[in-house]
């Protein structure tokens, strides 16, 4: 048998002088794998919309310091890797120039790119991550160096380079163990001590096993127990220093976390699994005689088989079924609800309002929450019904909750004024100032996967229901703000909010959705919709049994299911996506209501003016110029992000336009974004220097991890009083155009 180093660590066949051999060859192939990070930095990043707000969002006004510390344990990771397969044969052998190229730009471009990005970016909001960067690059540096001032030679010798991989690895399951805690896998993160000490022990005693077994195959002898805990202190220490590094860096990630990080975890556990699977590769190539009975050959196995279960992407569906709950109430039917709604005075000639909200994440929940709050007051009890899609339905969900609350007695105006900015900023930070994203994320990558393998256990932690958990989360964090009762809107079923009576002050709600395996739109209505007069749609409530119903928060849940982020949610025999999948701004279900409601009206209050409002949080109409679209990658990134949540909108504005009465009824549109600058001609140093700004589009829908203060205060709320106070001029307009066109028609003061 040819000799072989420790455990997991093998010398490889001896080869002639400059002629690489199978270990050469299978590390540069596994190396490549390195360049998926300075990728994802420079080209998916820069040009995909959605990842580039991603990544570089948190840029803009804090320091990325856990994006940099885990970038900065990939890079030391890599160089260690790469110092032991050149340092660890007795003999010295050439390596080809390609092998020294690959591998050493491979874990110095993603720092390196890093701190370009950093330096290029707010550098003066960066400059722990910078310095960071600089430190580790030049250590790096001089450390692949054959210099005589190399003060790494010492450690570079096979069994020190080996153990620092080793701890390297250690270093990233406690990482990994720390995600486990912050995303809600295991115990709350107040036991997050008893954890890291239950580590530290199971670290100990995995050395102390390493340790025996290369004392038994380098000398015969019983095995000892006491052998497991030799050099515990030594141990112990090594690993209580990481540790505290650990909860020193990343015991605030819920404030400045990010799913960027979530990333890069996911990368280096990749890079690990790789690793273990190619020193098992050479185990089996090195040695005549495989023995499948050693320590050595299950260990391997087994942590290669480990981490490939917490890593691989869950693909299936059941494990998200969401189980309908049980409701006393009956539903009314839609015919039933508006006469009554109308019929509350029929004397009214004050507007009906319809309303419908964009999709995209926190900026459509939060533009559709500032706009409700600013527009209540005007509203009044003349809004009959909301229909949103996925963020909005979020925004409407938490606008609603509010109201729902309110002491008896108390508008929403007093509340919160629409003049009190200070109040508003407070609400929307505690809303949407947190990261929805990096849970799912995290759970999708690492832990959704083995959670199915073992049988839906704990399936009320997936990605899906973590995200319902959070969102409930914020709710309540703002009405102990504002002072209201804990009771959430959201918790309770349609049924027993929307009993058989019209009188109360909240609106109908309709969050939409999509249903998989009918292509259609599906509705969750809290009345039964007629089936004629509409565009097919699928009523979700109306498919369960009458006894059964679903919370509102669920059907929120089911409209804002962003594809692969989060996973489709079963209901019975169905499968529910996103509602934006099939139409972003919820248009087609708007001008729908729009006919129901026009006809009611000309029976019941002739004189009242119908005005449909949509509230868009980004660009929708805009018309690709040839030169917009530079590469294939770009026309792929802008076919999945806009095909989908943009063609749809387009083509149901345009038909709905059509049918409205425009003598009497009006279509207005809140444009709560900024829209960009024209694009410039920009010379080739400009687009090379630019590879690494980040400019946020604004004017588009974005899937924001979370919103900084800037967004909120600067591009939310600013926008949104402007738009509204447009609206009501253009609004006032059109009134008095009607009061000269009807003599009797009193002038409504807005």
């Amino acid at each position: 048998m040819q000799k072989y180093s420790r455990l997991l660590f093998d010398r490889g066949n001896e080869t002639r002088r400059g002629r690489p051999n199978l270990n050469d060859l299978l590390f540069i192939n596994t190396s490549f794998f390195n360049f998926f990070l300075p990728i994802l930095l420079t080209v998916v990043m820069r040009w995909v919309p959605q990842a580039n707000h991603l990544v570089f969002g948190q840029l803009e006004g804090q320091d990325p310091i856990y994006s940099t510390l885990l970038i900065g344990v990939v890079t030391v990771f890599h160089m260690l890797i790469y110092m032991r397969q050149t340092y660890f044969y007795d003999a010295p052998i050439d390596r080809s120039t390609a092998f020294k190229l690959v591998n050493q730009t491979a874990f110095l471009m993603p720092l390196s790119i890093w701190m370009l990005a950093i330096t290029f970016n707010y550098p003066m909001a960066h400059l722990r991550s910078i310095l960071i960067s600089v430190v580790l690059i030049s250590l790096v540096s001089i450390a692949i160096t054959r210099s005589p001032r190399n003060f790494f030679r010492p450690v570079q010798k096979e069994p020190k380079i080996n153990r620092l991989i080793l701890v390297f690895m250690i270093f990233s399951l406690m990482i990994f163990l720390f995600f486990l805690i912050q995303f809600g896998e295991l115990a709350g993160k107040e036991k997050l001590p008893l954890w890291v000490l239950t580590f530290i022990l199971l670290t100990i005693l995995t050395t102390g096993l390493v340790r025996e077994y290369s004392r038994r195959r380098n000398k015969e002898g019983d095995f000892r127990w006491t052998s497991l805990f030799q050099n515990s202190t030594a141990n112990a220490i090594y690993i209580l220093a990481f540790a505290a590094l650990v909860i020193r860096f990343f015991g605030n990630y819920n404030k400045f976390g990010n799913a960027f990080d979530v990333l890069i975890l996911f990368f280096l556990g990749l890079r690990i699994i790789l690793f273990c699977l190619g020193v098992l590769i050479r185990y089996f190539a090195n040695s005549s005689d495989i023995n499948v009975f050693t320590f050595k050959f299950w260990a391997i196995l087994g942590v290669c088989y480990f981490l490939g279960l917490i890593t691989r992407p869950h693909k299936g569906r059941e494990q998200y079924r969401i189980d309908p709950g049980y409701s006393i109430h009956q539903r009314m039917d839609w015919d039933s609800y508006v006469d009554a709604w109308m019929g509350r005075d029929t004397t009214s000639v004050e507007p009906i309002y319809l309303i419908s909200g964009q999709g995209g994440g926190s900026r459509a929940g939060c533009a559709f929450f500032t706009s409700m709050t600013l527009l209540d007051s005007m509203l009044g009890k003349n809004l009959l019904l909301i229909t949103a899609v996925s963020g909005s339905a979020n925004g409407t969900g938490f606008y609603l909750g509010i109201k729902h609350a309110l002491p008896a007695g108390k508008t929403f105006n007093q509340l919160i004024s629409s003049k009190d900015t200070t109040t508003l900023r407070k609400i929307d930070s505690i809303l949407y100032q947190k990261d929805y994203i990096s849970s799912s994320l995290f759970k999708l990558l690492f832990t959704d996967y083995s959670r199915s393998v073992f049988g839906r256990i704990n399936s009320d932690k997936s990605r899906n229901m973590a995200l319902l958990k959070e969102e409930d989360a914020s709710y309540r964090e703002v009405a102990a703000f504002l002072k209201l009762k804990s009771s959430s809107l959201v918790d309770s079923t349609w049924g027993n909010i929307y009993t058989d009576s019209a009188d109360h002050e909240l609106p109908l709600f309709f969050p939409m959705s999509y249903n998989i395996e009918r292509g259609v739109k599906a509705i969750h209505s809290p009345v039964h919709l007629p089936s004629e007069g509409m565009h097919p749609f699928w009523s979700v409530l109306d498919s369960l049994r009458p006894s059964r119903d679903l919370t509102i928060s669920q059907s929120i849940l089911t409209s804002q299911l962003f594809p692969i982020i989060n996973a489709s949610a079963s209901i019975d025999s169905f499968h529910y996506l996103d509602g934006g999948v099939y139409d972003n701004l919820a248009f087609e279900s708007l001008f729908d209501f729009y006919r129901l409601v026009a006809a009611k009206r000309d029976l019941l209050v002739p004189h009242r003016p119908i005005i449909l409002i949509s509230i868009v949080n980004g660009q929708y109409e805009k018309t690709l110029k040839p030169g917009d679209i530079h590469t294939e990658l770009g026309a792929i990134g802008t076919a999945l992000s806009g095909s989908l949540f943009s063609t749809n909108p387009k083509v149901h504005k345009s038909e709905g336009l059509l049918e409205i009465n425009k003598s009497l009824d009006r279509f207005f549109e809140l444009k709560i974004f900024t829209e960009s600058v024209t694009r410039q001609h920009l010379s080739l140093w400009q687009k090379i220097w630019n590879i690494f700004i980040y400019v946020p589009n604004k004017d588009q829908v974005i899937v924001s991890r979370y919103l900084t203060m800037k967004d909120i205060d600067k591009n939310i709320i600013h926008n949104a009083y402007r738009e509204i106070d447009t609206f009501k001029t253009k609004l006032s307009d059109f009134l008095y155009i009607i009061l000269n066109r009807f003599d009797s028609y009193p002038l409504i003061l807005l």
